[in-house]
């Protein structure tokens, strides 16, 4: 962890993203490879800053990532996870908190406000 903020400053996430994101229509890298580099970036406390970056005239990370999301063969729980990285990295840009369940209790719905303790999560 104490190295996490130098792998993001030395631009990580643009090797990271050559290592997942999708050949062509057809083709994704091997099901190995790719729930190991998921876990990564959900351990990365990426910055926005971080999420610009790019190497090589190739778009950003963010990019691959929705890609995958969207990839007909990627994998129902690899799609969970890529959902939950989107809203991870999304939230500080939205200047949202980053504590779900503090969102929800601020949810109003027909004049009741919803508690964390309403919702299971």
């Amino acid at each position: 962890r104490p190295l996490h903020a130098t792998l993001l400053d030395r631009d990580i996430l643009c090797s990271l993203r050559d290592w997942i994101e999708p050949r062509d229509a057809h083709s994704l890298p091997a099901l190995s490879v790719r729930v190991a580099v998921y876990e990564l970036l959900l351990l990365l406390p990426c910055l926005p800053d971080h999420l610009k970056r790019t190497n090589n005239e190739k778009p950003p990370i963010g990019v691959a990532i929705v890609a995958l999301r969207k990839h007909r063969k990627e994998t129902t729980a690899n799609k969970r996870v890529l959902k939950e990285l989107m809203d991870k990295w999304s939230r500080p840009i939205f200047s949202k908190s980053a504590d779900v369940k503090v969102g929800l209790a601020n949810v109003g719905m027909g004049g009741v406000t919803m508690t964390s303790g309403d919702v299971e999560l």
